[in-house]
């Protein structure tokens, strides 16, 4: 097993809070090769079992999170996605963000904000005081964008 493409894989699969299926199916398809018997429960865990043959023998558990922190929709107005977060994101770190919109077929988007010449004085994101999450939107229109791609070589 090569543990680069393996975590590559599980990283480049969508898993939000709510939606890990993507994730959960990537999860067992790497496991099956190392253990005797893989399943699902009906919460969604993914159970491993490796048996070693020895009675009484100890136990080992891993246990790990198969969900990301992600965002839901709540809305649209003027073209643009409304949302807000599932989990611990911080929304100063959202705009010019690239996003995958989870339809069916998956779509691309971009996070954005009001730019600060069109910002009145009282808006949530003037002056670096962060973004409120509600004054974030998500353009989902196709478009040639040229942005940031964090992690890629």
């Amino acid at each position: 097993m090569d543990i680069r493409a393996s975590l590559a894989a599980l990283s480049a699969s969508s898993g939000p809070s709510g939606r890990e299926q993507q994730t959960l199916e990537q999860a067992m398809e790497l496991l099956r090769p190392l253990v005797d018997e893989v399943s699902r429960d009906r919460f969604g865990n993914l159970i491993g079992v490796r048996r070693c043959g020895k009675e009484n023998a100890k136990r080992v558990v891993l246990d790990a999170h198969l969900d990301e922190v992600g965002l839901v929709i709540t809305g649209a107005k003027d073209g643009f996605l409304r949302f807000r977060p599932v989990g611990g994101i911080d929304p100063r770190m959202l705009p010019d963000r690239e996003v995958t919109i989870l339809s069916d077929p998956p779509h691309f988007g971009l996070v954005a904000v009001l730019p600060p010449h069109v910002q009145r004085a009282g808006d949530a994101n003037t002056r670096g005081r962060g973004n409120a999450d509600r004054d974030l939107c998500c353009d989902p229109r196709p478009f040639p964008a040229f942005t940031r791609r964090g992690g890629q070589r």
